[in-house]
């Protein structure tokens, strides 16, 4: 994710702490209720069904607009109250939203928008007649907006170099747009379906200015009813919201959505058990094999109490090196970088750190769904060969590790167990690693900066196409995204080709040799392919996985 936070919420870690917690949680099973455990099945021991959707984030929101929507808990919020000219379908395709349909010309230039006429815009003190009816003027100044420099919104770069402000922006009339682009980009259509393109009222902006990040006002199936920063956010229903479901009723089908800000996940997932929240998602590691069988499954006792949804999630994490910065070093050299890759059993760290959750990333930067092929018939990647590793070791000019210096990881708490098993492993080939625990906001400073060589970080797709991965390393990209300093001729014009190919086979077909050409240099190490993990009270109906790990809530009902 550009411009994002690369490090999530901070997770317990140590056996004793997992212990305390499970004798706390069974304590309050108990006591909630009683031997048989029947009442606590039931999630209206708390909330009731009184059509409130509850969930808790254990990452502040920092602002609700949607120009700043740069992590999960800005994005899980814009996307309740604004939408884009297109969205993502359950199965990542580009789905029109206040775009009906549109054209686009041949030559990959020209695309015109036709636009719904019955989204409105929620009611807001901002609009002398309370509400209006949104057009295609409001499209092109949410547009322009975004690409303001003096906003800094984190979705700045989403135009760049696509489309010029000044011409690239032609209103035909309320309903219909014409976009015209500086060159052909293939993955423009799913840059739009991004929360950073949603639509919002030049009035609103206008009269709350900087304050518009509390006072949201978009076109989505939610609306703000209150927001105590740090502590709560509600959202209520938005009656006049343009969404019908296949009967034709209107959506949303929720009367709210609820929002909790508590930073510990283990309490998170207490009151998940408690009733008091409809959802949790991403367990931590320590509590997964409580839930989880070996092979994944629910728990047969936890049957009758949640549901369990699971599915690939486009996001790798990997450890990167900043080419620039170990230039001179013992890791500036490529065949010690290939080496370290080697010598990782990814599986294993799978299996022992993550408990099954995620897939060893034995291909390359990019998830091997998104370049149509599977991990087995990866032809480029490294997987666990010690054999190899030593041989090149040796290459690297230091046999079984002799006079290799000390070579520094920095990490967070929040991966510092996976960090530790690598550096077991390393060990073992003579690799001497230290790992260095840093605060996750000051690790990423430093890799903005330039002052990290060695860091672990991740990756999550802005969109579903392969080159919101292999951004990271385009040459004329400075840090975000190219934390690596990569610069590569050979990719830079593979990219350029690609990014202009309108043939979506040939176009994989390019990827996947610029994703052969990073992993050749080692600049990265790919560890695993994350999975979306989502557990919803039993009487939770509608609420489907994505890809992308989006939050989508008007389709969702809560039942008795």
């Amino acid at each position: 994710m550009r411009n994002s936070l690369l490090f999530t919420s901070e997770r317990w870690s140590g056996s004793s702490v997992t212990a305390l917690f499970w004798v706390v949680l069974l304590s309050s099973s108990m006591a909630l209720s009683g031997c048989n455990g029947k009442e606590h099945s039931n999630s209206s021991a708390s909330s009731g069904n009184d059509g409130i959707f509850r969930l808790n984030l254990t990452a502040q929101i920092n602002s609700l607009d949607p120009a700043f929507a740069d992590n999960q808990a800005n994005t899980w919020a814009a996307v309740q109250l604004f939408n884009g000219l297109l969205k993502l379908g359950p199965d990542m395709d580009i789905q029109g939203d206040l775009a009906r349909i549109w054209q686009s010309s041949t030559d990959g230039l020209k695309h015109t928008f036709f636009l719904r006429t019955d989204a409105w815009f929620h009611p807001d003190p901002c609009f002398p007649d309370s509400s209006r009816r949104m057009v295609a003027d409001d499209v092109v100044y949410s547009f322009k907006r975004l690409m303001d420099p003096t906003l800094g919104a984190d979705g700045f770069w989403v135009f760049n170099g696509v489309i010029d402000p000044e011409k690239g922006f032609e209103v035909i009339n309320d309903s219909t747009l014409l976009i015209t682009l500086i060159q052909p980009f293939e993955p423009f259509l799913s840059r739009l379906t991004m929360p950073y393109c949603s639509i919002l009222p030049k009035e609103a902006v206008e009269h709350y200015g900087a304050d518009f990040r509390n006072h949201p006002v978009g076109t989505g199936p939610f609306k703000l009813g209150q927001w105590k920063e740090g502590e709560k956010l509600y959202l209520a229903r938005n009656e006049r919201y343009f969404g019908r479901d296949e009967q034709g009723k209107s959506l949303p089908y929720l009367k709210g959505v609820q929002f909790s800000f508590l930073s510990a996940k283990g309490t998170e997932f207490l009151k998940f058990r408690n009733g008091e929240l409809d959802f949790v998602s991403d367990l931590d590691a320590e509590f997964l094999d409580q839930v989880l069988t070996g092979d994944g499954l629910l728990k047969p006792e936890f049957a009758g109490e949640m549901i369990l949804q699971r599915g690939p999630y486009l996001n790798t994490e990997y450890l990167g090196i900043n080419l620039d910065a170990v230039k001179g070093s013992a890791l500036g050299l490529e065949y010690l970088r290939q080496a370290l890759s080697f010598g990782i059993d990814k599986k294993r760290m799978i299996s022992y750190q993550r408990n099954g959750k995620g897939m060893a990333a034995e291909c390359g930067m990019v998830p091997p769904s998104l370049l149509g092929m599977t991990g087995a018939s990866c032809s480029y990647g490294y997987r666990y060969d010690p054999e190899k590793a030593s041989i090149l070791l040796a290459k690297s000019g230091y046999p079984g590790g002799q006079g290799l210096p000390d070579i520094i990881l920095r990490t967070n708490d929040q991966y510092l167990d996976i960090c530790l098993f690598l550096q077991a492993q390393w060990k073992e080939l003579g690799i001497p690693v230290k790992v260095e625990n840093m605060d996750g906001k000051i690790l990423r400073e430093s890799m903005v900066k330039g002052q990290s060589g060695f860091f672990r970080a991740s990756w999550i797709a802005d969109y579903p196409d392969a080159e919101s991965f292999l951004a990271l390393f385009y040459g004329i990209y400075d840090a975000p995204p190219n934390y690596t300093r990569t610069k590569n001729p050979e990719f830079d014009d593979l990219y350029k080709r690609a990014v202009s190919e309108s043939n979506t086979e040939f176009r994989k077909k390019i990827y996947r040799s610029m994703d052969s050409l990073i992993m050749e240099s080692a600049a990265v190490i790919p560890l695993y392919y994350d999975e979306v993990l989502l557990l919803t009270r039993t009487n939770i109906k509608g609420l489907e996985l994505n890809a992308m790990n989006l939050l989508k809530l008007e389709s969702v009902r809560k039942e008795p």
